[in-house]
């Protein structure tokens, strides 16, 4: 019987979808909490995720523009900390 493993990649996507973020990659970003992250996103009032290889991710763009920030970089602020 063959092995029938599922192989993902990336490779020929465009450079800004490469990058894709956990939930808690996306907290640590927004400084929301991972149960608020999943209630909005069911909600519709926060990007859904992609499932990739059977895993759910964001997609650094959309969080970027959410935050109206560079996602990548960890230093940006997340909407909490601007509040403050």
């Amino acid at each position: 019987m063959e092995d029938h493993k599922q192989t993902c990649s990336t490779e020929g996507c465009p450079e800004d979808t490469r990058k894709l973020l956990s939930v808690k990659e996306v907290a640590s970003i927004t400084g929301l909490g991972v149960s608020t992250i999943w209630r909005n996103a069911k909600l519709g009032t926060f990007p859904k995720p992609i499932a990739v290889c059977g895993m759910k991710r964001w997609r650094t763009v959309d969080i970027a523009r959410l935050v109206g920030s560079d996602a990548s970089d960890p230093n940006a602020q997340s909407p909490r900390q601007s509040q403050n």
